[in-house]
């Protein structure tokens, strides 16, 4: 029996919602890690959002990995609760980024903290 698959385009919610949690699972196996395997990270996460694996995606998700690093900082206690709505804000700009550098829809989506210009350094 043949297998065929039926792609469609994932919606802004969808491809959001992938780029976060698989970011999200990829920051907690490895951590701020910008090397090969982001690489292979970047193109591989690209083909499951639809998206094209460009040097930006990569270093937006960068970005959101180091908010994701923040954020856990907040968690351990290693910075105050007070930066919390800045490093939220962070991840989201660097998600938006994301999608709009491999091409997919993004834009304002309703989350907790506020859409704020992105206070992390792209790399180079």
């Amino acid at each position: 029996m043949t297998k065929t698959q039926h792609t469609e385009r994932l919606s802004q919610a969808e491809a959001d919602i992938v780029v976060r949690q698989l970011t999200g699972e990829y920051h907690h196996q490895h951590g701020v890690d910008n090397g090969e395997r982001l690489d292979d990270f970047a193109r591989k996460l690209a083909w499951q959002i639809g998206g094209d694996n460009t040097r930006d995606f990569r270093d937006y998700l960068l970005q959101a990995l180091e908010a994701f690093e923040n954020l856990m900082d907040i968690y351990w206690g290693d910075q105050s609760h007070e930066l919390r709505d800045r490093y939220e804000s962070d991840l989201n700009v660097a998600v938006n980024g994301a999608l709009d550098a491999a091409g997919a829809r993004s834009g304002v989506i309703n989350r907790s903290g506020e859409q704020r210009p992105l206070a992390l350094q792209a790399a180079a």
